[in-house]
């Protein structure tokens, strides 16, 4: 009797901070990984920090502002994998900026990174995946998605989008036998946010991986749209 080879999950993003702790926890659960980042060094410490604790993982470079780029990632997933089970968009950008002083190069790298990168990504993830007739598509946003907040109005647009562009996809990808869903933290505790007082009472990454796995362990007749998870204190 033929074993089922182990699934492959790709996490775009996965050496930041939120994509990391998925990354380690699909590792946990016997997943093979592919990681990407934008920067080398980045991105070569969370393959090695992840090939420590035995997880089978394999890093790709990739700027979501270039679409020839993850073009070119997903051929390369192609190659190595010949398949994909689970994709999870967890990169992001989030410049804190008043709208009043902001841009329109602050606007577009903004979408470029948290909205059309994604979008982008999810298009070719749906490609390998319809093929199989099966896979999970999980896009993490924000609650600053639902509600905007001062001095993140380019964010907090995008997020929403991306909230949107996956209610959309949902639709389209259903025939396919594949799943979308979102992931909408609060505020995380993550680099990003540095020196910031309030960062012990934020939500942890590993409490987003958690989300996902839950997710993930859900029988193919079920689908959650969206899971919210909420800062205990306000």
């Amino acid at each position: 009797m033929n074993e089922r080879p182990p699934q492959v999950a790709l996490v775009v993003g996965g050496s930041g901070d939120i994509g990391r702790e998925v990354a380690s926890r699909l590792g946990q659960l016997g997943y093979r990984l592919a990681i990407t980042g934008r920067t080398e060094p980045r991105l070569e410490e969370a393959v090695g920090k992840l090939r420590e604790f035995g997880a089978d993982v394999r890093g790709f470079l990739c700027d979501l502002t270039d679409e020839e780029a993850i073009a070119g990632l997903f051929d390369e997933l192609g190659e190595a994998y010949g398949r994909l089970d689970v994709l999870i968009n967890a990169a992001g950008t989030a410049q804190p900026r008043l709208l009043i002083k902001a841009d329109r190069s602050h606007f577009e790298e903004t979408l470029r990174v948290n909205l059309v990168g994604p979008a982008l990504v999810a298009r070719h993830g749906l490609m390998l995946m319809r093929k199989a007739g099966r896979g999970t598509i999980i896009n993490i946003t924000s609650l600053g998605g639902r509600q905007g907040r001062k001095g993140f109005a380019a964010y907090c647009a995008s997020k929403g989008a991306l909230i949107a562009l996956s209610d959309s996809l949902r639709e389209e990808a259903a025939k396919f036998g594949v799943r979308v869903a979102s992931v909408c933290p609060d505020k995380v505790d993550t680099r990003m946010h540095g020196d910031d007082p309030e960062r012990s009472g934020m939500i942890r990454p590993a409490d987003v991986a958690e989300a996902v796995v839950f997710l993930l362990r859900l029988s193919p007749a079920a689908v959650v749209r969206e899971v919210r998870i909420y800062n205990t204190e306000p």
